[in-house]
């Protein structure tokens, strides 16, 4: 089942960055992390940590829906993943200048500083990602760095202060 997912994965990463641009729609990216964070939380309570998303208002951008929306389930799955027990996820998507910043937040170990770029990288996984048996194929990020940078926005993840990780996420507003 792992192989399998590991090759669709695989194949999906190469389409991204085999192909042009298609099925870009306008999209409300506020009802789209909500509907995310609805469908992560049920993974979260067995955890058991809570998710909590902060938002200006609502926001429209100009992308292909289900890479989009994969993109961020990555993100926000991830992050129930490494997150300490009982702690809380944040999210917060707001506005800056032309684009939409989504930035997800846990409250786990972090990477290691000199791993917070390569983590985009295809097949890459921390050394305590290999420890874990939830450590994944090292796929999930580098499909959403493509995905996101195909809808002409950027993702980036840095240790935030007081610990976890916070990935950030930038599109541009339709």
């Amino acid at each position: 089942m792992r192989l399998e997912e590991m090759i669709g994965q695989s194949i999906q990463l190469s389409r991204m960055e085999t192909t042009t641009q298609m099925r870009a729609e306008t999209i409300a990216l506020d009802e789209l992390v909500a509907n995310i964070v609805a469908d992560a939380a049920f993974e979260a309570q067995a955890k058991p940590c809570a998710l909590h998303v902060a938002q200006t208002a609502p926001m429209q951008v100009h992308a292909e829906a289900d890479l989009l929306t994969s993109a961020i389930e990555n993100v926000v799955r991830n992050a129930v993943n490494y997150t300490s027990v009982g702690s809380t996820i944040d999210l917060r998507l707001d506005r800056v200048e032309n684009q939409a910043r989504l930035r997800v937040r846990d409250a786990g170990p972090g990477v290691p500083p000199a791993d917070e770029v390569k983590i985009f990288e295809p097949y890459f996984r921390t050394d305590a990602a290999r420890q874990r048996k939830s450590g994944g194929s090292g796929l999930g990020l580098a499909i959403a760095k493509r995905a996101i940078e195909r809808q002409g926005g950027r993702i980036t993840a840095h240790n935030a202060d007081g610990g976890g990780l916070e990935v950030e996420i930038r599109v541009p507003l339709a």
